[in-house]
C-alpha cells in the first residue's frame, strides 16, 4: 500500500495492526470480545479531506479474524495529527489515541486518533451527504445520497452550517448530533446488504409515513469489487427528547420505591396486594382507582407505550402491495425451525448455567439449583409452540424491543434502532417473526427495570436489609400492573386497526407470549451469564415465573 497524503504511512500495516486491535477490542461497540483476535487486514483504504485542513483524514474498512468463528468486518475513521494538534490530543482525549509516532511507520511527534473525535471530519460526513458526493476507488466506490431533497428540515436551517456534537454515551454505534436538528449514526459493524436500521427506517418514513421514529434524510454506503453493499452511516431527523424510557422508567420506580420507603421501616407493615391475574386476565379487567394511584403517571405512560407499539406493528405490517413488508403465514417448516432453536438456546444456556453454578455468588445457589430443576419444562414449552396449529401471521418487527430503544418526549414515545438483535446475522435478523416477540421484549423489560431500581435501593442503602423482601414483592406487583396496561393497550389498539396477525384466539396468543417471553429470558440468562452476575436472579426469577 502507498504512501498516503498528509504523511501518513499504511504500508507497513504489520506495526500498525497491535496498535488496531489494541484500540478496537477496548472499544464498547467492538462486538468480538468474547473471542480472541488472531489478525486485522486492513481491506479498504478511502481518503477523507477535512474542510480546509491541512491534515487528512481516512476511512478503513477493517477485516478482523478470529481464532473460531467467522471474521467481522469494522470500519474506522482515523485522522493524523501532527505537532501542537497531537500535543493537544495527548492532552485532552487521551482515550481516541490509536498509535502514536516515530513507530509504527509514523512521522515523529504525530499520532493516529478515531476521526469521529474531530467536529471538521464530522462537518466533512455531513456535508458528503448533503451533496450526495461520489468517490470511485480501485477496488471499491463510496456513495452517499439523500433520502428526499425537498425535507422540510433543508428548508427551515442551513445544515451545512449546523454544528457537530459527539454522543459519548456507550453504545454499539458511535452518533453525532448536528445543531440538534439532525443526528448521524455511524455503523461501527458492518455486514454486507443494506444495514436493517437503514431499510426499515425507510420504509416506516417515506412508505408507511409512520411519525413516531426519526425520519430518514441520507445515508452513506461502500459498493465493493466483490459486487456487496455496506451501509457506512445513516443521517435521520433529530427528535427533542428526554432520554430514553429506560431511565424515566427508573424514576418512575423511584418514586414508587418512595412512596413506600416510609411505610416499610415501621414495625407493621402495610398488607401487600396478592397478584391474582395473569398478563392475559388483566387485558379483560378494568383497573381500580387504586391501581392507577399506586402506578401513578407511568400507568398513562404504560398505555401510551402499548399504542405506539401497535402503531408501529401496523406501520410495518398492514400496508398492501408492500413486498418485504406483506404479513406472511406461519408455515410448519419455518414454526419447526423457530422451536428448534428456541430448544438449542435453552439446552445451551442451561448447560452454561451448570458449568458456572459453582462460581456464583452462595446466596443465589438454591435459586439456581431449583431454576436448573425446570430444563425439561422449558423445553417442553417451546414443544408446545412446536406442535400448536397457528393462526397468527409473522411480519418485519423492530427485533430488539427494549425500554432503552424508545426516547421519551416529556409527553410521548419515540422508537428507535431498527438493527434487530446485534449477535444476529443481518439475514436472520430480516426474517419475519410474530410481534408478540417485540411485546415480550418490552414486557421483558418493564420486569428488568423494576429489579434494576430495587438493586439502585439496595445499594444505596436507603431501605433496611430486612424489608428487601417485601419491597422486592412490591416490585413485582408493580411490574405485573405495568405490563398488563401495557398489553391491554397494545390489543386493544391493534383490534381497533383490524389488523390481521394476531392470533386468532386468546388461547393461542397466551401460548404465544408466553413461549416469546421464555425465549427471551433464557437468552437473558445466557448473557448475565456472561456479563453481569449480579443480574443473574433476573432472567433466573422470569424464567421461574413462566414456567
Amino acid at each position: 500500500m502507498s504512501q498516503c497524503r498528509g504523511g501518513m504511512n499504511l504500508q507497513e500495516w504489520s506495526k500498525l495492526e497491535p496498535h488496531f486491535i489494541e484500540y478496537l477490542t477496548a472499544r464498547r461497540w467492538f462486538g468480538g470480545k468474547a473471542r480472541r483476535v488472531v489478525s486485522i487486514e486492513l481491506t479498504e483504504q478511502i481518503p477523507v479531506p477535512f474542510l480546509g485542513a491541512e491534515e487528512k483524514a481516512f476511512l478503513l474498512v477493517l477485516t478482523v479474524s478470529y481464532l473460531e468463528g467467522a471474521p467481522e468486518r469494522y470500519q474506522m475513521p482515523i485522522a493524523l495529527a501532527l505537532g501542537e494538534h497531537a500535543e493537544k490530543i495527548r492532552t485532552d482525549n487521551p482515550h481516541i489515541i490509536i498509535a502514536s509516532g516515530p513507530s509504527s511507520a509514523l512521522p515523529d511527534n504525530s499520532l493516529l486518533y478515531d476521526a469521529l473525535w474531530e467536529k471538521t471530519f464530522c462537518q466533512a460526513v455531513l456535508q458528503s451527504i448533503i451533496k450526495e458526493h461520489h468517490q470511485d476507488q480501485k477496488t471499491s466506490t463510496l456513495s452517499a445520497k439523500l433520502a428526499n431533497t425537498t425535507h422540510p428540515l433543508f428548508q427551515r436551517v442551513d445544515a451545512l452550517n449546523l454544528k457537530p456534537e459527539l454522543l459519548k454515551a456507550e453504545q454499539s454505534n458511535t452518533s453525532v448530533i448536528y445543531g440538534h436538528e439532525l443526528i448521524l449514526k455511524f455503523f461501527r459493524r458492518i455486514e454486507a446488504g443494506t444495514q436493517l436500521d437503514l431499510e426499515i427506517g425507510r420504509y416506516l418514513t417515506e412508505v408507511a409515513r409512520f411519525p413516531h421514529t426519526p425520519p430518514i434524510v441520507g445515508w452513506i454506503e461502500l459498493h465493493t469489487r466483490d459486487q456487496n453493499k455496506y451501509t457506512l452511516a445513516m443521517l435521520q431527523g433529530y427528535i427533542s427528547n428526554q432520554g430514553d424510557a429506560w431511565s424515566y422508567t427508573l424514576e418512575e420506580m423511584d418514586r414508587f420505591f418512595s412512596s413506600l420507603r416510609l411505610p416499610l421501616h415501621d414495625a407493621k407493615d402495610p398488607p401487600v396486594p396478592t397478584i391474582q391475574h395473569s398478563f392475559m386476565e388483566f387485558t379483560q379487567n378494568d383497573f381500580s382507582l387504586e391501581w392507577r394511584s399506586l402506578l401513578g403517571e407511568y400507568a398513562s405512560s404504560a398505555e401510551k407505550l402499548g399504542q405506539r407499539t401497535a402503531e408501529l406493528h401496523v406501520a410495518l405490517g398492514c400496508t398492501a402491495n408492500s413486498g418485504e413488508f406483506v404479513a406472511e403465514s406461519f408455515e410448519t417448516a419455518i414454526q419447526k425451525t423457530a422451536a428448534q432453536s428456541m430448544k438449542a438456546l435453552a439446552k445451551s444456556v442451561f448447560n452454561l448455567l451448570a458449568l458456572q453454578q459453582s462460581k456464583m455468588p452462595k446466596d443465589m445457589q438454591t435459586e439456581i439449583s431449583a431454576a436448573l430443576t425446570l430444563r425439561e419444562r422449558v423445553l417442553n414449552r417451546f414443544e408446545l409452540f412446536e406442535k400448536a396449529t397457528l393462526t397468527a401471521k409473522r411480519i418485519r418487527c423492530h427485533g430488539d424491543y427494549h425500554l432503552g430503544q424508545v426516547l421519551f418526549t416529556g409527553t410521548d414515545f419515540v422508537i428507535l434502532d431498527f438493527e434487530g438483535e446485534p449477535a444476529r446475522p443481518i439475514a436472520e435478523r430480516r426474517l419475519k417473526r410474530s410481534p408478540l416477540v417485540d411485546v415480550a421484549g418490552m414486557i421483558r423489560s418493564f420486569h428488568y427495570v423494576s429489579y434494576a431500581s430495587l438493586f439502585e435501593q439496595t445499594k444505596r442503602g436507603t431501605v433496611k436489609p430486612e424489608i428487601i423482601s417485601t419491597l422486592e414483592t412490591w416490585a413485582n406487583l408493580w411490574f405485573h400492573g405495568v405490563a398488563g396496561i401495557f398489553l391491554r393497550s397494545y390489543l386493544n389498539a391493534s383490534r381497533k386497526a383490524g389488523v390481521n396477525y394476531l392470533p386468532a384466539s386468546d388461547e393461542e396468543l397466551d401460548l404465544l407470549l408466553k413461549t416469546f417471553l421464555l425465549e427471551k429470558a433464557v437468552y437473558e440468562l445466557g448473557y448475565e451469564l456472561n456479563n453481569r452476575v449480579d443480574w443473574v436472579r433476573i432472567p433466573l426469577r422470569g424464567i421461574t415465573q413462566l414456567v
